[in-house]
């Protein structure tokens, strides 16, 4: 147990130190420093509030795969640098709608920042759904389809979508 326990701080310190190494240059040193203070205090929130998801999904064959998203700590670090990256860390509120959501962490993330996200995704994942529930993300379940137009009946400042498989995810679309 205490050798799990070093492993797994061994990877978040790496993560930090990855995400200095390689944003450093582009954020400039206090907005690197920042990034890294404001994932540590999102990690923290989220961990807290997922201590409620269901146990299953660390043992249950059917999640794996999807179980990454577990990794808070790397997750939440990557949607803070996609927040920086877009520059929503300093900018006024803004209406976005991120599609694809998957597990939701960009929409809690840029909450956080004063930010008001609206999400979709399918609803075929019970982690995903699970987690979505727990963080409150507004979302609406939609499906993308080629050639089809979205049946999105509001106007946002930005449109996200990160990671994109769709409904590809294993086939060799």
């Amino acid at each position: 147990r205490n050798i799990m326990i070093q492993i797994f701080n061994f990877q978040k310190i790496r993560y930090k130190l990855s995400f200095i190494k390689n944003n450093i240059r582009f954020f400039g040193i206090q907005n690197t420093f920042y990034a890294l203070f404001v994932a540590n205090r999102i990690s923290s929130d989220i961990a807290s509030i997922l201590s409620q998801l269901s146990p299953k999904y660390l043992e249950d064959v059917g999640t794996i795969g999807y179980q990454k998203y577990l990794n808070i700590d790397y997750w939440v670090l990557e949607n803070v640098r996609r927040v920086f990256t877009l520059g929503l860390h300093d900018s006024q509120p803004k209406k976005i709608l991120d599609i694809s959501t998957g597990a939701g962490f960009f929409p809690y993330v840029c909450r956080y920042f004063g930010h008001y996200v609206y999400a979709t995704d399918v609803s075929d994942n019970d982690m995903y759904n699970e987690i979505i529930d727990l963080l409150n993300i507004p979302r609406v379940i939609l499906s993308i389809e080629k050639f089809k137009p979205l049946l999105i009946k509001h106007q946002y400042d930005m449109i996200t979508s990160f990671m994109i498989c769709f409904n590809s995810h294993k086939t060799p679309q």
